[in-house]
């Protein structure tokens, strides 16, 4: 802890970049939980740390997400209830990610940049940079150019989303480079 200062203000300004965590959370151990700067937690978040879970700097997550490293054998008789084998899995965020609420991370996930998970998904798979499930899968389509962002890329935003949206706004969700795939498995 740094010294307490006598102005409350410049007291709190040392502690801007730490991790803020809202109780009650939940660990198994704790020594394999490591949080990049100015990261926050919601309540009621559960880490089963067996094996490292990083979180990236910037990152937002809702309340009641659980970061589960540990799994078990699918086969039951190799399962052997407590008496079988478990294993694990790392789990790393990266930085500027939101995970809403009530989501569950599965052993071995990844999520890139900028990732955004929407409340309520269990997440199995590696995402790497921008996906966004919680957007319907015909937000974007390939058929015409439209898309005025700096990548330049061939996505037109869907008819109903575009009419109650602003150009701005489609752009600056517009930033997969040209021939990434969508959330969706679309070319984007």
């Amino acid at each position: 802890m740094p010294p307490e200062l006598g102005d409350p203000d410049a007291d709190a300004a040392q502690f801007g970049e730490d991790p803020w965590i809202t109780p009650p959370i939940r660990m198994d151990y704790g020594k394999n939980v490591k949080l990049g700067k100015n990261v926050y937690f919601n309540f009621g978040c559960t880490f089963v740390d067996g094996c490292v879970i990083s979180i990236g700097s910037r990152t937002l997550v809702g309340p009641n997400v659980s970061f589960y490293t540990g799994s078990h054998p699918l086969d039951p008789e190799l399962r052997n209830g407590t008496n079988g084998p478990e294993y694990g899995k790392e789990i790393h965020v990266g930085d500027d990610c939101w995970i809403g609420g009530n989501v569950i991370l599965l052993p071995g996930v990844t999520l890139g940049y900028g990732v955004v998970v929407g409340a309520g998904s269990v997440v199995t798979k590696v995402r790497r940079s921008l996906a966004i499930p919680m957007f319907p899968p015909d937000l974007f389509s390939t058929e015409s150019a439209g898309c005025a962002c700096s990548t330049r890329c061939s996505r037109k935003p869907c008819k109903s989303y575009q009419e109650n949206t602003s150009t701005a706004t489609i752009n600056a969700r517009c930033r997969r480079p040209e021939g990434r795939r969508t959330p969706h498995g679309r070319p984007g």
